[in-house]
């Protein structure tokens, strides 16, 4: 495929031929989009024309394009143009080791600078559940600066897929990963690849040794005239450590590396990596993940810090730069003059913090949140998350790790300090990632000021990001909503009753707010949106109310006179005239919102989420498919679609939107990874749950992603799945001690495994969880049935037999309640009680073959009408 040099693929011109190998030909390009260079590597055409092969590669790719190490070449993206599928990756030039290799060997320092920062790169890959399976000399580079970097990590493995039966093996310098083949290059395999035996993270570790043997030595430990020679050397003999080339510390970690027994080597390449830190220590060499020093010397050492200074400014501009997925996103440059701030393309608000001790002021912080949020959200060069992504709560840390998840560099944080006779809100932006102050600042109103605070504070913020306005935008921001206080007033009191849970009440007191806001300022446009969109809502409720849906409609039109450019209220209008059935003219509408939006993706979003508000989940899908259609390498979109289809049951459509939004976000957005474990863990793929979770770096700072891969650890056929599991459900509960289900599967677990006083005191910390709920919410009988169950599993089976009794009396009755009072009932010897609810619940629509499956209701095996219940799905004994 060299007739590839100077053709365009895609966004990529093509330069050059780097070489070419078994998966394929590799090759210099430009990015046009980006304006650098990457290496462009095509996959073989076999692997193109095998469906199944190349979704594995994609998905394998796309796992170990989330690593991010020094020592490993980074895979930018995974894409086919054409019907070409090929890789992008970092471009590296250099050597690779193969060509070091001396007859002699390397010398001990020389060779410590080379295999920590190997042993340190595999053991990163392997905490992600990644292996590489075909390390040799030729796939490690020094590169051009002196960096170690290993190439093709786990991509052959993706390529070939791995054969049991029918193996064949391939020359002796041949790599072993085509289609039959037993996987890796046969003088660096493992005993375990060569006899087709499942491998695990220490036959990278064998391979390891190979190599460092190779380097210190000048040839390898293993030999053989023939291949089969080969083959009985590495199955069978000893490698010769007591060589005078090879220095007595470096005998005894090849000696564990190149044991035959994968439980005589290492555990973990960490421990390989500390061996040899060990070693350097001894002999006065500190190796660096960074730079090995090459031969001769490269530069002193005052270059080589400024070199590594401009390699840390160069890897920050490309983090920022792929920020640029999401529209509007840019690369940020620092001012001089400006604070010193990382670069924030995507910036969260959290909820302001009312501090003044009067609860009546807070519609007031939560108005002047929704302004600036607003007003900051219609800038085009930044990007501003959903604010229902942002929890309140009193525990910075927390929120600072749920901002992160969702992909924002920069959090912005409020405290109201004082409401009368000035308001004074104190501002805060923290670096999401370092958890740093970055800038702070307080700004206050009294009387007629109080209506250009908001502009005020977003025009601050914007400045600080250095956000680029264009005049149109300048003149936005300084624009006031109104100039009347109590006009504003009614505003931010209608704003605030809108975001409240949208029962009755609340909607018709946001309506009666407006109304009062547009009767002191009829020119008050935002109050116009906000009185359509609760008219709107009221009428679909309501089943489309004629009256209310004409006053939406009015409504919307009479903000869009009196600001035609408001984006919400083109929004406001689309929604209202498909409701009315007016579909072409809500189309029409529609492409004007998305011709003017500056986010035209957020704006279908917005659509979607109103109608997703009164369960209209067809117009909300058609509006999240419109998003992504405009603004296709949004990862939100892509999500939020994901989400939806997982609701409705859709898994295989949901599984693909998943993916979508992981192939598109950055790499620290764990998110859509989050919601696809979650997905593949419900279907019972935990294996796949597990992969997917693998390329999430620790520690992890999502609960529910904790919990969610502590159950497909439990799932997954892995031997240390319960050891894992544990210290997943105990991530969760650390992060979220407030959540009665995390501690719930804790305790389950502990349970199975015997462990049965750790495991009460743990349902025993559930059931407080879930008591000091029901001290608000003394009726909701969710929780009433909760509180049986955990109740039981704590011990109480007084307080359990109470609360069943008196929920079997209530009303609803559904089939999970029923459920957990079944087993609340079996755990407390209640036999003929546990039997009653249980059928009740399934006659209420519970699957009876879930019955089969559950430890608690183990004291019911023997019965017949258990059995009669689950029919062909009898209980394991």
């Amino acid at each position: 495929m060299s007739d590839l040099i100077g053709r365009r693929v895609g966004h990529y011109t093509v330069l050059e031929l780097l070489g070419q190998g078994g998966m394929g030909q590799v090759y210099v390009a430009r990015d046009e989009r980006l304006g650098r260079k990457v290496a462009l590597k095509v996959l073989p055409p076999e692997l193109a024309t095998a469906p199944e092969r190349l979704e594995r590669f994609r998905r394998e790719a796309r796992s170990v394009a989330a690593l991010h190490h020094p020592n490993i070449v980074t895979i930018h993206s995974v894409e086919e143009v054409d019907g070409l599928h090929f890789l992008t990756l970092e471009l590296v030039r250099g050597r690779p080791l193969d060509r070091l290799i001396a007859p002699g060997g390397l010398g001990p320092e020389r060779l410590v600078s080379i295999a920590v920062p190997l042993a340190e790169a595999l053991a990163a890959a392997h905490a992600q559940g990644i292996i590489h399976r075909d390390l040799k000399p030729s796939n490690v580079m020094l590169t051009d600066e002196g960096q170690v970097k290993i190439l093709d990590f786990g991509l052959a493995k993706a390529a070939s897929g791995e054969s049991r039966d029918g193996s064949r093996l391939a020359t002796a310098g041949e790599s072993m990963t085509q289609t039959g083949m037993v996987l890796g290059t046969l003088p660096y395999m493992s005993p375990e690849q060569l006899e087709g035996q499942p491998v695990d993270h220490r036959t990278d570790l064998f391979s390891l040794g190979v190599l460092l043997f190779e380097l210190a030595v000048g040839k390898r430990p293993f030999g053989g005239d023939s291949l089969g020679a080969q083959i009985a050397s590495i199955l069978r003999d000893t490698p010769d450590l007591e060589r005078e080339e090879l220095p007595r510390p470096l005998r005894a970690i090849l000696g564990r590396c190149l044991a035959k027994s994968v439980d005589e080597r290492y555990a973990s390449a960490s421990e390989v990596a500390a061996a040899l830190r060990g070693w350097g220590a001894a002999i006065g060499v500190r190796a660096s993940t960074r730079a090995v020093e090459r031969e001769p010397p490269i530069a002193t050492a005052r270059q080589a810090t400024s070199r590594r200074w401009r390699l840390a400014v160069v890897a920050v501009a490309i983090a920022g730069i792929g920020l640029a997925g999401w529209r509007g996103w840019r690369a940020w440059q620092e001012r001089s003059s400006a604070p010193a701030i990382s670069p924030a393309g995507v910036l969260a608000i959290e909820p302001f913090a009312n501090l003044t001790g009067n609860p009546a002021k807070e519609y007031l912080a939560s108005g002047l949140r929704a302004g600036v949020l607003r007003r900051l959200s219609e800038l085009a060069g930044l990007g501003v998350l959903d604010p229902a992504t942002v929890p309140p709560g009193p525990e910075p840390q927390r929120t600072l790790a749920s901002a992160r998840q969702f992909g924002a560099t920069a959090l912005l944080s409020g405290e109201m300090q004082s409401a009368a006779p000035k308001v004074r809100i104190d501002l805060r932006l923290t670096d999401t990632a370092l958890g740093k102050v970055l800038w702070s600042e307080s700004f206050e109103a009294a009387g007629e000021e109080l209506v250009d605070l908001e502009g005020k504070m977003a025009r601050r913020v914007a400045e600080i990001l250095a956000v680029p306005l264009s005049s149109r935008e300048r003149n936005r921001t300084s624009r006031q909503p109104t100039r009347s206080l109590p006009a504003y007033d009614y505003f931010l009191r209608g704003l605030q009753q809108s975001r409240l849970p949208h029962d009755a009440p609340a909607t018709d007191k946001a309506i009666e707010m407006f109304r009062q806001a547009l009767r002191i300022d009829s020119s008050l446009a935002l109050a116009e949106v906000g009185l359509s969109e609760m008219l709107w809502r009221r009428s679909v409720r309501q089943g489309r109310n004629p009256g209310d849906l004409q006053a939406a409609e009015a409504a919307a039109r009479r903000a869009l006179e009196l600001d035609p450019e408001l984006p919400d209220a083109r929004v406001a209008l689309a929604r209202v005239l498909r409701s009315s059935g007016d579909v072409e003219s809500s189309s029409a509408r529609m492409d004007e919102v998305l011709s003017k939006h500056p986010k035209p993706a957020l704006a279908q979003r917005e659509l979607a989420a109103g109608w997703l508000e009164v369960d209209h989940v067809v117009e909300a899908e058609r509006c999240l498919r419109g998003a992504i259609a405009s603004g296709g390498s949004d990862w939100v979109s892509w999500q939020e679609l994901g989400a939806l289809l997982a609701r409705l049951g859709r898994d295989v459509e949901a599984e693909e939107a998943f993916r979508q939004a992981i192939d598109r976000a950055p790499a620290a957005v764990t998110r859509p990874r989050a919601a696809l474990i979650a997905l593949l863990v419900r279907q019972g793929r935990c294996d796949e749950a597990l992969l997917v979770g693998g390329s999430i770096a620790a520690p992890l700072e999502d609960d529910a992603l904790a919990a969610d891969l502590g159950a497909a650890y439990l799932g997954s056929r892995r031997p240390d799945r319960q050891e894992q599991a544990e210290r997943a459900y105990r991530r969760a509960v650390e992060l979220a001690p407030g959540d009665a289900a995390h501690w719930q599967r804790l305790g389950d677990l502990l349970l199975e495994v015997g462990r049965e006083a750790e495991a009460r005191a743990d349902h025993a910390r559930a059931l407080e969880v879930v008591e000091a709920r029901l001290a608000d919410r003394p009726r909701d009988p969710e929780l009433s049935a909760w509180r049986v169950e955990l109740a039981a599993k704590a011990g109480r089976c007084d307080l359990a037999l109470e609360q069943a009794a008196r929920r079997r009396r209530e009303e609803p009755r559904t089939a999970r309640d029923f459920h957990r009072l079944g087993r609340g009932y079996a755990l407390c010897g209640k036999a003929n009680d546990a039997l009653a609810v249980l059928r009740e619940a399934v006659n209420l629509g519970l699957p009876p073959e879930m019955l089969s499956q559950e430890r608690e209701l183990s004291s019911l095996r023997e019965r017949a009408e258990l059995r009669r219940l689950t029919a062909a799905s009898p209980l394991p004994r």
